[in-house]
Order: C-alpha cells, then sequence, then structure tokens
C-alpha cells in the first residue's frame, strides 16, 4: 500500500462501507489522511439516501468537510449501536437527557412530528376541543439551548375562528423534493359545522448550522361543504389535497380530491371543484399519503390500495385505481412512508403483535409487497406482558417503535422501551432474534405524561412533562442514544 498514490487509495476506499472505513481510518496514519476526503463521505451520504431513505436537510454543498463527517457517521452510528443493542449481545443502549423548551400551551393531544433532519419538532397545541379552543401548528429548534428555543408559529386559526363549534383538527405535509433545503407544504385543516377549511403554508429552510431558521410563507387556502361527517384522513401534494371520508352508507368511503393550484396565492378561503370516488371499504385513520408524484396510497383495515390521480384533456380530475392487495391481518397502526430511490415503503403494526412492510413500487405497473415478520419475535420481548392499571401505548416506526405504558391511575408515563424490527435490505427479509431495550428515566418533576415523537434517524425521543392539570407550562424533554 506504501507504494500507491493517495488517489488510488482513495478510490478504493470510496467502496467501503461505513465500517470497513473506520476500520482503515485506524490502521494508520495516513489511511486517517485519506478517509477524511470529502468525496468518501459524500459516497457515504449518497448510500444512506438509498438504504435508510434520509433527507439531509440543509443540501449537500452547504456542509464543511468535517460537518459533512459528522453528520453521515451521527446516523451510521445509530444504526450500529441499534444493531448492537437489538442483537444477541444486547449491549445497553446509553442516553443523555435534556430539557430543550417550556411551552405555555396544552400538547396533552398534540398532533407531533419530528422533520427529516431530526431537529425540528412540528406540532400543533392539542386536539381537545372544548369551547375557546383554537388550533396552532408550531416549529421548535431542539438543538438550540432552552432561552433561544421560541417556537415558530406556522398557522394561526384565530383570524377567523372563535374556537366555537370545532369538530377536527389536522395537519399533514408534504416534502418537496426537488429543492436543494428542506422545503414543505404543511396543510392545516379544520371543520367548524360541517365546513371544512385547509391552508396550505410552504416552508422552506434557510442558512446553515446554528445559522438555519425556517421562513413560512401562504401558499393556499380552500373550503369545501363536508356535510355531517368529519374526515377520516387528509393528504396533499404541490397540486392535490384530498380528503377521505365515510360514507352514508354504511362500510363505505369516499375520496374527494381537489385540484389546489389554480387558487395558490389566494388567502380568501376560495371554494374548489373536486372529484368523488366511492369505494367499499372504511380507511384506517390518517393513513392517506401521496407517495410519489400523482400516485396515492390509502390503508384501510384490511386492504392496501393505490390510485392514481391525472388530468384529463378537460378540466376535470381522473382517479384511477391502480392496485388493491389484500393484508392477511387488520393494522392498528403504521410509521409514515419514507421515500427511496423507486419505492417507498412503511412499517405497519397488527392486532396480532407482528410487523409487517409494505413496499410500494414508483412503476405503477407493478404491485406493491409485503413483508412480513413473524408474530413471536415480537411477543418473546415481554413488551406485551403489562401490569393491571397500566395502558400499553405504541408509537410505530419504519425500523424501530417505541412501546411505553400510561399508569392510568396517575396518568405518567413508564417503562419506555425500543423494538427493533429492521429487515434485511439484501434478502427482502426480517432479521431475526432482535429485542427490545428499555430506556431508563430518571426521576422528574413535572413528570413525564406523553411520549410525543422519536426520530429513528438520529436516536432521539420527545417526552412532554407537565403538572397534574396541564394548567400550567408544560417541558419538552429530549432523550437521545450516545
Amino acid at each position: 500500500m506504501d507504494i500507491l498514490p493517495d488517489e488510488i487509495i482513495s478510490d478504493a476506499f470510496q467502496l467501503l462501507d461505513y465500517s470497513s472505513l473506520l476500520a482503515a481510518r485506524l490502521s494508520c496514519k495516513r489511511f486517517y489522511g485519506i478517509t477524511k476526503s470529502r468525496q468518501i463521505w459524500l459516497n457515504l451520504l449518497q448510500n444512506l439516501k438509498e438504504d435508510f431513505g434520509y433527507v439531509i436537510p440543509d443540501g449537500d454543498n452547504s456542509y464543511s468537510d468535517d460537518e459533512l463527517e459528522r453528520w453521515v457517521s451521527r446516523r451510521y452510528q445509530v444504526a450500529y449501536k441499534m444493531d448492537m443493542a437489538s442483537g444477541p449481545s444486547g449491549s445497553p443502549l446509553k442516553f443523555e437527557i435534556r430539557d430543550v423548551s417550556q411551552l405555555e400551551m396544552d400538547l396533552g393531544q398534540a398532533v407531533v412530528d419530528i422533520l427529516p433532519g431530526g431537529r425540528w419538532l412540528m406540532f400543533s397545541n392539542g386536539q381537545r376541543f372544548f369551547p375557546g379552543h383554537m388550533p396552532m401548528v408550531f416549529l421548535l429548534d431542539m438543538e438550540v439551548p432552552p432561552s433561544h428555543s421560541n417556537p415558530m408559529m406556522l398557522y394561526d386559526s384565530r383570524p377567523f375562528s372563535s374556537g366555537e363549534g370545532l369538530s377536527f383538527f389536522d395537519m399533514r405535509y408534504w416534502i418537496d423534493r426537488s429543492k436543494p433545503q428542506l422545503s414543505l407544504l404543511l396543510a392545516s385543516c379544520l371543520s367548524r359545522e360541517g365546513l371544512l377549511r385547509n391552508c396550505i403554508t410552504r416552508v422552506e429552510l434557510a442558512g446553515h448550522g446554528s445559522h438555519a431558521i425556517f421562513h413560512s410563507q401562504p401558499h393556499a387556502t380552500i373550503k369545501y361543504n363536508l356535510g355531517s361527517i368529519d374526515p377520516e384522513a387528509v393528504a396533499l401534494n404541490d397540486r392535490w389535497f384530498v380528503v377521505v371520508e365515510k360514507s352514508q352508507n354504511a362500510g363505505h368511503s369516499i375520496i374527494r380530491i381537489m385540484n389546489y393550484s389554480a387558487v395558490i396565492g389566494d388567502s380568501d378561503y376560495p371554494t374548489v371543484e373536486y372529484r368523488q370516488l366511492h369505494f367499499a371499504d372504511l380507511p384506517y385513520r390518517n393513513a392517506a399519503e401521496f407517495v410519489h408524484e400523482n400516485i396515492l396510497v390509502l390503508l384501510s383495515q384490511t386492504k392496501l390500495y393505490v390510485f392514481e390521480v391525472v388530468d384529463s384533456n378537460t378540466s376535470s380530475i381522473n382517479i384511477h385505481q391502480l392496485h388493491c392487495v389484500p393484508v392477511a391481518a387488520s393494522f392498528t397502526l403504521g410509521s409514515p412512508f419514507r421515500h427511496y430511490p423507486g419505492f417507498s415503503r412503511a412499517t405497519v403494526y397488527e392486532y396480532n403483535h407482528s410487523f409487517s412492510t409494505l413496499v410500494v413500487l414508483h412503476d405503477k405497473s407493478k404491485l406493491p409487497t409485503i413483508l412480513k415478520t413473524e408474530k413471536e419475535e415480537f411477543r418473546d420481548t415481554g413488551v406485551n406482558q403489562r401490569l393491571p392499571g397500566k395502558m400499553e401505548e405504541l408509537i410505530q416506526g419504519l425500523s424501530w417503535s417505541v412501546t411505553y405504558d400510561i399508569n392510568w391511575r396517575t396518568d405518567i408515563l413508564e417503562s419506555p422501551e425500543i423494538v427493533r424490527h429492521e429487515w434485511d435490505l439484501a434478502t427482502s427479509q426480517f432479521k431475526k432474534g432482535w429485542k427490545s431495550q428499555a430506556v431508563p428515566l430518571p426521576r422528574m418533576w413535572p413528570p413525564p405524561r406523553n411520549l410525543l415523537a422519536f426520530s429513528e434517524e438520529v436516536g432521539r425521543l420527545v417526552l412532554l412533562r407537565a403538572p397534574d392539570d396541564y394548567s400550567k407550562a408544560s417541558t419538552i424533554t429530549v432523550v437521545d442514544i450516545i
């Protein structure tokens, strides 16, 4: 190796995976310098996108060589530590716990999600509809000191609602993958007295590192009459907005789809025309998503539907059902679909305590596939052996999930555990013998009341800590795998 020029060695190192590259780096001082090559880390970044479906929020060119290496290493290290913790050796995970913000609002039933990158928390101010409650949506940076972590408001219902008569609120976002930095469209949907109002906000990241901030601006508003039944699911992309409702005919549903591109920039909530499709099934709540361009996926309790939304030569909209794949067991909940080159996939948890991965190919002519794990793999972890007086909760992820108890006597979160259900990319089969890992939580005051969200990408759990009556400030606490 000593007689080979650095350029040839660097080319060879570009073929190594992350763990092999680290081993080469530690073997000698010369190799350490070669492994600092930016191209090597760009290749590993591309592998992260292809193997894990991760999105780099700031864009590849925004990172210095050292920043790029840290960003890539963090994600590989989390995956490696989860492998070691969940495999036969059962190496214990280590955690760092810190408070990131205090909020003067109720998050007891909030809609919460961690954006790609694991840094920003998007959340509503609860879903409890009592007189005077007015939904809002915020964005919180979890990697700045608490003194600087002021939530940014993205949506505010107060200009047009007093909070009386609210029956439904939800938020959904769609990532614009054509942009170099993280850019998304946020749909904030509010139903009041049978009228659905949807405010779509464009949210874009600007700057980098400690100077990174989000800018938001109104994108479009629409409204239409729901009738007497609130939506079961909503979805959007850069052109279409979809609402799925239960039909008056028992056991049937209606898909209503609207082309809102003609009202972009209109903030007066115009009424838009829609096309509807009736189908003989009931959707799983919140399980509708555009996975690629105009391909819409809808998950019911027993089937996976794939639709295509197209424009005809006239102004009308057509909805075609491409595929309908039956499933073996009813799903109770699922992860969001994650986008990969050529396909999108999600993991769902079934009533019989097993997991399945759903793979929807972006080639619309090909059937979706369902990859199943065995029931016993999850049951052997012991996470279903609950004590009296406890309610088991589960937040579903793609490669791992978090299960925990809520003590209904004290309303306190107890016994959180991480459950791994990774599948082998080489064989497209679930791996065997995974175990659960307990997440140790010290005594805290206020106590943890709920697990709001978690990020598989950076190994982060977000807890809500609040006093008994939720009337005082709530604390957002982050638990990171280190």
